[in-house]
């Protein structure tokens, strides 16, 4: 099963930095875009994104792994990343995906975790995947602000002063987008199935954020899934979390994208 490193053109601050997954045997295969939480990458925190990439793959799945602007390997500081931005990536990454040989474009698939959750709900209007899987997602900036970025003084952002995020400068940039975004649970024209994961125990997001989502996609017409592990935290930890998780997703693909069926 190849895995072969990309540059991905056309990013908001330079070239993205993004690992493609393909499965053994005759293509084109079905495929899934991943996009990564604030201040993550395309691995994220105890291969995260890694594990469930290459147990996708064992199933017949392509993956593509990207890092942010400014995050990981990508080129671009954390300092100009701003959400306009990350959208941008993941039309990069998106057409990236769905232009290579090895990828069926007719059955492609996002999964979004934490900010990259809020990324892959607002581009799934334009994008029209098979299927959204969101993991811990962030439906709106202002109250990411108030909740997460408030831990780390994030008044200074709306003063127009730089951050200090885990010893990366995050410019006032990022914050300027935020009325601009806000808004219930973005993803307005998408009605393809839904897949929503959240925790108990997520001290980053309330679990409003991952009910707005629930309630927005239902009441615009998507067939929509939550899931709540109880005690698990923002990045589903423990093993026993990560296993639910990552059974509820994969099935979740597995119908949408290579059976065809309801869950």
């Amino acid at each position: 099963m190849p895995e072969t490193f990309h540059w991905i053109e056309g990013g908001a601050l330079g070239r993205l930095a993004s690992t493609l997954h393909v499965p053994e045997g005759a293509g084109p295969h079905p495929a899934v875009l991943f996009c990564h939480g604030f201040t993550g990458n395309r691995v994220e925190p105890q291969r995260l994104f890694l594990t469930f990439a290459r147990r996708l793959v064992s199933q017949g799945l392509a993956v593509l792994r990207f890092d942010f602007g400014g995050h990981g390997e990508s080129e671009g500081t954390f300092h100009d990343l701003t959400l306009a931005g990350e959208l941008k990536d993941a039309q990069a990454a998106w057409d990236f995906l769905g232009s290579h040989p090895a990828v069926d474009s007719s059955r492609r698939a996002i999964l979004g975790f934490s900010l990259g959750g809020w990324v892959a709900a607002t581009s799934a209007p334009r994008f029209q995947p098979r299927a959204l899987a969101l993991w811990a997602p962030v439906d709106d900036p202002i109250r990411m602000k108030v909740r997460f970025l408030g831990l780390h003084g994030g008044e200074k952002l709306l003063a127009g002063e730089d951050l200090d995020i885990m010893g990366e400068k995050l410019g006032a940039g990022f914050a300027q987008g935020f009325e601009k975004t806000s808004g219930l649970a973005p993803g307005d024209g998408y009605r393809g199935p839904v897949l929503i994961l959240q925790g108990t125990a997520d001290a980053s997001l309330s679990l409003q954020s991952s009910e707005n989502f629930e309630m927005a996609f239902r009441d615009r017409g998507a067939e929509t899934r939550r899931v709540i592990l109880q005690g698990a935290k923002h990045l589903f930890e423990t093993a026993a979390h990560r296993e639910t998780l990552y059974d509820e997703t994969e099935r979740f693909f597995l119908q949408r994208l290579i059976l065809g069926g309801d869950r």
